[in-house]
C-alpha cells in the first residue's frame, strides 16, 4: 500500500497553480519543484478518500491545473491534479452544450515504433486532453509526442 497523502503538512494546497508554474523564480526549493514539474511524463493515479475509499470526499479530489475543473486524477510525479485523459483539453460545457474553449487540438498523432511485430513506425489517434497539456514538454523530449 502507498502511504502518501497521509501526512498532513499544516499548509494550505497552492491557489492558482497553473499560474505559479508558469512564473520564473530563482528559489533553489522551487526550482526542484519546476524541474520535477517540466520532466514529469505522467504517472497517473484515481484518488479516493482514505476512510471511506469514494470518489468524493477528504483528499479524493481537486482542481485541474489546465481548466480548473474538479478531478479525482493526479499525477504522484509532479504533483498536480488533471483532466482524465479521456477528456479533451478543448471542450467546456454550458449547461448540455459543448463548447471549444481553446486553440489545442482535439486529437493528436502519435507516432512509435513497435519493435515486436513488425519493427516499423505504427501510428496512433489519440485525445489530446489536460493531461497531455500539462506533460507535453516532457512527452515531446522523450519521442512520445511529434
Amino acid at each position: 500500500m502507498v502511504a502518501w497523502g497521509s501526512t498532513a503538512t499544516g499548509v494550505t494546497p497552492q491557489r492558482q497553480v497553473k499560474k505559479w508554474y508558469q512564473r520564473n523564480t530563482a528559489k533553489p526549493s522551487e526550482i526542484l519543484v519546476y524541474t520535477r514539474m517540466k520532466e514529469c511524463i505522467g504517472v497517473p493515479v484515481y484518488r479516493v478518500d482514505m476512510k471511506t475509499k469514494s470518489n468524493k470526499g477528504t483528499g479524493s479530489r481537486g482542481h485541474c491545473v489546465e481548466c480548473n475543473r474538479l478531478t479525482n486524477v493526479f499525477c504522484i510525479v509532479c504533483k498536480k491534479w488533471l483532466c482524465d485523459p479521456q477528456l479533451a483539453a478543448n471542450r467546456d460545457t454550458l449547461g448540455n452544450k459543448l463548447l471549444v474553449t481553446n486553440d489545442d487540438p482535439k486529437y493528436i498523432k502519435i507516432v512509435f515504433d513497435d519493435g515486436v511485430i513488425s519493427g516499423k513506425e505504427e501510428a496512433i489517434c489519440a485525445v489530446f486532453s489536460c493531461w497531455h497539456k500539462s506533460h507535453q514538454a516532457a512527452l515531446e523530449e522523450n519521442g512520445a509526442l511529434e
